[in-house]
């Protein structure tokens, strides 16, 4: 249970602070629909989060609007980001001392597996990801492969704006994977939100630039976990359609500091 309650207590104040960003089959590339590019139409430059190394996340473009840089944490994890026929091929990460590469799949124009190969030893970790009929992430599965075991598994739900309502966290515990997190997210704004896959990341950075779980801002939300309760309201500033400042006031409404209410301050800037 101490792993559970340390995951549950780092998600929720990466959430406070942080940006409001399976299938079992064979990984078919061959099937990759090239019509369909990872270009982006808004180039989203930088998130500062108040408390968190700065910039928390910045992004490098190429002349033809395609991300070709990462560094996240201020430069805790660096990434190259190679393409094939448009699509995200390779994140290569060029942090010193480390030199993993995360490979991705595609069956159609959706990416299916993302395999973490580690230099010198190979591959140490499978995610395989499913959608529904709507192409919406409803499931995403992290295999150890080394061990042959699934570690983590976690389940959205949408509403009818395709904003993710609800996430189920699973991870595994000793005796096969127990549910540990559930997020839920009752509001929403009417404006645009770049950086809503910010639940997916687990030890690398994951950029899926053709996977958005929230089309617009949350206002409010609840994470519940084994021990811990959380309550979460956000704010923001625009420009036109685009968020400059959020501002979000965390409250812990149950467990050993109950009552206890932090607020941050998340920025983001545009090119």
């Amino acid at each position: 249970m101490k792993k559970a309650n340390l995951t549950l207590t780092v998600t929720a104040f990466v959430l406070l602070t942080s940006i409001s960003f399976l299938s079992c089959k064979k990984p078919l590339p061959d099937k990759t629909v090239h019509s369909i590019t990872d270009a982006q139409k808004i180039r989203l430059r930088e998130v500062t989060i108040q408390g968190l190394p700065s910039p928390y996340l910045q992004f490098t473009y190429n002349s033809n609007q395609f991300i070709t840089g990462i560094n996240h944490q201020s430069m805790f994890f660096r990434y190259d980001v190679t393409y094939k026929n448009g699509r995200v091929h390779k994140l290569i990460n060029k942090t010193v001392g480390e030199h993993d590469t995360l490979q991705y799949y595609y069956n159609g124009h959706l990416v299916n597996q993302i395999d973490w190969i580690a230099e010198g030893t190979g591959k140490r970790e499978e995610i395989n990801l499913l959608y529904d009929s709507k192409n919406r992430l409803v499931e995403m599965v992290w295999k150890n492969t080394i061990h042959n075991r699934i570690v983590k598994k976690m389940l959205f739900v949408y509403n009818q704006q395709n904003n993710m309502t609800n996430c189920d966290i699973f991870y595994e515990l000793g005796n096969g994977l127990a549910k540990t997190n559930t997020y839920h997210f009752d509001s929403f704004d009417t404006n645009e939100n770049l950086t809503s896959n910010y639940l997916l990341n687990e030890y690398h950075f994951l950029f899926l630039p053709g996977i958005r779980l929230q089309q617009n801002n949350p206002l409010h939300a609840t994470l519940t976990g084994i021990e811990n309760d959380f309550e979460f309201t956000y704010s923001y500033s625009y420009i036109g359609k685009l968020p400059v400042e959020k501002r979000t006031t965390m409250k812990q409404t149950r467990g050993s500091d109950a009552g206890m209410i932090r607020n941050g301050i998340t920025g983001y800037s545009y090119e």
